[in-house]
């Protein structure tokens, strides 16, 4: 555990001192990335486990900047940075940046997982939550395209292993005041990774009636989405999307899984301020 906690700390510091080495090397902090933004939305989703029932939850958002670190959640740094630079979800900063090209680094927290309304893996043991670090590179390609690579690592030591993603997005914009985005996105794991979230153990598999299963690394799943925003002034946006996911690779494979194919569903409103 002691060596976890390390990793998580030299994660903070790539974080906070990254920035120092990217204004050396010439990449400068401009004034695009001044301002902050709150906001909440309601989303309603339906993931691959669990009860066949969709989930409504009222998520707050923010963004907001201190010094050469932004401190965001949930899509608040792309609304806040619509038009200018593109930043990651949590506490993130930029490592490198060229024309076209950035590469970032950020913390962020991952909830992990309970199935408590379904007695039929009472004895299958909580994805704990943890801190990941996570390194993103983009590439864009014109005002409309844009390609993405992350990966991140659990760095607290509780199985969450590493994961691999990749994305391609295509901006449309209606008018100066509204845009779609569509992302055809992919990820998948390590053994380590794969076997918390998607294996059952023998204990588990007894109980549930189901075989045991260890799945190895592999894909996870793969996602379509189509985002909006819509700016009503100078401060204030409406934004929404729907989300269809469908598990593949070992994943699919799992006794936990009840539907390949899920939904999600968002819709809010948010104010930008500062710049």
């Amino acid at each position: 555990m002691q060596h976890s906690w390390k990793l998580a700390a030299l994660g903070g510091l790539v974080c906070l001192a990254a920035p120092v080495w990217a204004q050396e090397s010439g990449a400068s902090i401009g004034d695009d990335e001044q301002g902050y933004l709150i906001g909440a939305s309601v989303s309603s989703a339906i993931g691959y486990i669990g009860s066949a029932k969709p989930t409504v939850d009222l998520k707050p958002m923010f963004s907001f900047q201190l010094g050469p670190v932004r401190i965001s959640r949930s899509r608040a740094n792309a609304l806040l940075n619509t038009g200018r630079r593109a930043y990651e979800t949590g506490v993130s900063t930029d490592l490198l940046r060229d024309e076209g090209f950035s590469l970032g680094a950020s913390l962020r927290w991952d909830n992990g997982r309970s199935i408590e309304d379904d007695p039929r893996w009472a004895d299958l043991d909580d994805v704990r939550s943890t801190m990941r670090v996570r390194l993103s590179a983009r590439w864009t390609l014109d005002p409309h395209w844009t390609v993405g690579l992350s990966g991140d690592k659990d760095v607290m030591g509780r199985g969450g292993g590493a994961r691999l993603g990749g994305s391609v997005s295509y901006r449309h914009p209606v008018s100066e005041a509204t845009y779609w985005d569509f992302t055809l996105a992919a990820g998948g794991g390590n053994r380590e990774f794969m076997n918390t979230t998607y294996g059952v153990p023998a204990r588990a598999a007894a109980t549930a009636g189901v075989n045991p299963y260890a799945p190895k690394a592999g894909l996870e799943n793969a996602q379509l989405s189509a985002d909006f925003a819509h700016f009503l002034s100078r401060h204030w946006v409406a934004f929404g999307g729907v989300t269809l996911g469908r598990i593949a690779g070992p994943a699919r494979n799992s006794p936990l899984i009840d539907r390949v194919s899920t939904y999600g569903l968002t819709f809010g409103v948010a104010w930008r301020g500062g710049f």
